[in-house]
């Protein structure tokens, strides 16, 4: 049996879908001396001021100082729940731009229509009592509105800009 052939990909050009790397939390410690730690890929070393890595699965592995701290901030317990929280509502303002058509139907709306839908959507809450996960789902449908509010009236102050320039 052959080995399948190898493609050499440093010059290919990637078109497709674009990926955003999970928000994983690690734990991690930087070393001020020279180390060895055995990986599934054999034993690596880290040099004086690396980190030493601790992985979501328990792997251990070194990792350069300067691509740490361009990759990793200390993790927060409460900014990691809010930042869950924000993740919802950016995936909602994704569900509402399918089903309503994005900035073609948004910017069409004045910012007294989408307080209007707010407050279509917390009256519906209050007289419907909503509690526990379905209340939150209702605060992320409103949230969602309320980002769509701002980027339609961010986009509506871009284009009032480019006209005083033109």
């Amino acid at each position: 049996m052959s080995e399948p052939k190898t493609h050499n990909v440093d010059e290919m050009e990637i078109q497709g879908m674009h990926w955003r790397k999970l928000p994983l939390v690690i734990q991690a410690v930087q070393l001020p001396y020279p180390f060895e730690v055995t990986t599934r890929e054999g034993v690596m070393t880290g040099k004086a001021n690396d980190y030493l890595c601790i992985g979501i699965a328990g792997e251990r592995y070194p990792m350069d100082r300067e691509i740490f701290e361009k990759s990793y901030v200390a993790s927060n317990p409460e900014a990691d729940r809010l930042q869950a929280i924000f993740d919802q509502i950016a995936e909602e303002r994704v569900r509402q731009d399918a089903r309503w058509g994005g900035p073609r139907h948004d910017d069409l709306l004045s910012l007294h229509d989408f307080s209007s839908f707010i407050m279509k959507k917390i009256f519906q809450m209050w007289g419907e009592q909503y509690q526990g996960i379905k209340a939150s789902f209702r605060f992320i449908q409103i949230a969602a509105l309320a980002v769509a509010a701002i980027q339609s009236a961010y986009r509506r102050e871009a284009r009032m800009k480019e006209m005083e320039v033109a």
